[in-house]
């Protein structure tokens, strides 16, 4: 490509700006938002009997499209072309953290510690995943410095997804000096603990500017830093820290990144004096404990009565949350609700909470999915013991997602919320009994969100044969539910009508050559037309607006099948 081509019909490049040994970046504007963006561009006949490289770029590709953070790159486009794919990502500005070290020298203690706190945060969210994501290349070169202070972690080619039941891992990627030992271990895992590994390698590369290949020999380093290599640019503290990411032994090491975070936050707790003061502090706990137990019949009196005030707080919150005109104030309200003691797994300030995101301006924004994800991520387990309750709230929330969320990427696109809510429809097939009554209805979500997010890879595979298919008998199926109740929020449906409408004019072709009937698909359209005409009533000025905008496209969508079927070959 080159400066001035306009790919898409939207996204003008700008110029180039980098280039690896399978791809090349350019730096592209989207006219119609007028944002920024990267484009990478991978050429076909690279791909053609790399195995590798094909199988670190399908992998980049399936991973980013589903992650959400502000720590990681974004892929908001996938573009095919007939000599190229096309990634449209996040433009990361920065530099790297090794071309720092490089210019500067040895860090400070207290930069290394902030860029670890980011760091350890970005592995929680991968390693939290209800498939855990492996990063398995952690290194200062794939971090860049934004111009903010944030960190930004890049290059996903090497990940992959945790699987429990795997004995050992398809290929052994990885940077020497960088890769934990079991990464070259061909019938061992890699899992969390990798990642963490390779934390303390970089931490130790960012303190004293020295590649860590050079630890006592490489891959041969012991569990222990020597005297030599910890005097140079680690505290006491960050000693500790690195030697026990470092461990040679998986079981040695931190077992999660919260670990990790913790002690980076209290680095003085390994200081010699520090210890001292705790020895001196249990010698006066131990002298306080006979006091304590005195105390302890007039704490229970006590306990009962604020467990009452505790009730009557949640309820006074409840009530106002109810009666407020404020849905930020009603969102946060009952927020707080959720999160006081004893209340994490009440149904009410879950549903209503949902309802308030949903309701105000009818869009459901990345900081409320953010805030809600947080909720839902710590109190999973009490709710899981809640049984039913916790299914129908995955159930609603993979709603909230298809029908409300706004993706960020300046476009409404009904196939993209569609692969942000599958993952939730995916838990309810999960958790939930035979007998759910939306069991069928998940499915069917789950089915269609994984055919958006697998559709472009499979079309490069060549493997998409057969699965239009079934997606649209998917949409048949909902479109027929959402039709027979009438119950069904408008909005709701109008959003499924559109993306029908969307589905069937991009893959008609596709549809055709699948087996699908034109018949079939003309009395689908015809299906949304009386729905539109006469199954509807809008009752808000932007409903009517998208009704009608769906009546006006209707003619044309119907012009694309009948030229589909009656043009001969593909």
């Amino acid at each position: 490509m080159k400066s001035g081509d306009l790919l898409d019909g939207k996204y003008r490049v700008l110029s180039k700006v980098g280039q690896g040994g399978m791809s090349v970046v350019y730096l592209a504007i989207n006219e119609r938002a007028n944002q920024t963006w990267a484009i990478k561009e991978i050429r076909r006949d690279f791909l053609a009997g790399q195995e590798t490289a094909k199988e670190g770029f399908i992998s980049e590709i399936r991973i980013l499209r589903e992650l959400r953070h502000p720590g990681l790159p974004r892929i908001v486009d996938v573009i095919d072309t007939e000599d190229a794919v096309l990634l449209v990502m996040d433009y990361v500005e920065g530099v790297s953290l090794e071309r720092i070290v490089e210019i500067q020298g040895p860090q400070p203690e207290d930069r290394i510690t902030e860029w670890a706190r980011q760091i350890c945060d970005i592995f929680s969210y991968l390693h939290s995943r209800a498939q855990p994501i492996i990063y398995r290349d952690l290194k200062p070169s794939n971090l860049i410095l934004q111009p903010d202070g944030r960190v930004k972690l890049i290059d996903f080619g090497t990940a992959r997804w945790y699987q429990k039941e795997k004995m050992g891992d398809t290929t052994s990627l990885g940077t020497v000096g960088y890769a934990a030992p079991e990464q070259f271990v061909k019938a061992a895992q890699t899992d969390a603990r990798t990642d963490l590994y390779a934390l303390g390698a970089t931490l130790y590369h960012l303190a004293t500017g020295q590649n860590p290949v050079e630890l006592s020999g490489g891959l041969d380093t012991s569990s222990e830093l020597s005297d030599g290599e910890r005097s140079v640019g680690l505290s006491e503290g960050l000693t500790q820290v690195v030697e026990r990411c470092m461990r040679r032994d998986p079981n040695e090491r931190y077992q999660s990144a919260e670990e990790v975070r913790y002690d980076i936050d209290h680095l003085e707790h390994f200081q010699r004096a520090y210890q001292r003061q705790r020895r001196r502090k249990m010698v006066w706990f131990l002298m306080c404990l006979a006091c304590c137990l005195l105390f302890f019949g007039c704490g229970l009196f006590f306990e009962s009565k604020s467990v009452n005030q505790a009730q009557m707080e949640y309820e006074r919150k409840m009530e106002e949350a109810d009666k407020s005109s404020s849905p930020a104030q009603k969102k946060r309200l009952y927020e707080e609700c959720i999160e006081m003691p004893g209340h994490s797994t009440e149904q009410e300030p879950y549903l209503k909470l949902i309802e308030a995101m949903k309701e105000d301006d009818h869009v459901f924004r990345l900081e409320e999915a953010q805030t809600l994800e947080r909720l839902l991520f710590f109190h999973q387990e009490e709710l899981k013991e809640s049984g039913e309750f916790y299914t129908e709230l995955c159930f609603r929330v993979g709603k909230l997602f298809w029908y409300y969320f706004d993706c960020g990427n300046g476009e409404d696109s009904s196939a993209a919320r569609a692969q942000y809510a599958a993952p939730w429809f995916e838990e309810v097939l999960r958790i939930a009994p035979e007998a759910y009554p939306g069991r069928g209805m998940a499915r069917v979500y789950s089915d269609i969100g994984r055919f958006y997010r697998e559709i472009t890879t499979s079309i490069t595979e060549a493997q998409d044969q057969g699965r239009y298919r079934l997606f649209v008998e998917d949409l048949d199926f909902l479109l027929t539910s959402l039709a027979e109740d009438e119950d069904e929020e408008e909005l709701v449906r109008l959003e499924l009508i559109s993306l029908a409408e969307s589905a069937i004019q991009q893959y008609a072709t596709k549809l055709k050559h699948d087996g699908v009937a034109q018949e079939d698909l003309l009395s689908m359209l015809s299906q949304i037309e009386e729905v539109l005409d006469h199954g509807m009533t809008t009752t808000t000025e932007l409903t009517a607006e998208r009704k009608q905008s769906l009546l006006t496209r209707l003619p044309a969508v119907r012009e694309t099948v009948v030229y589909a079927y009656e043009t001969q070959g593909r």
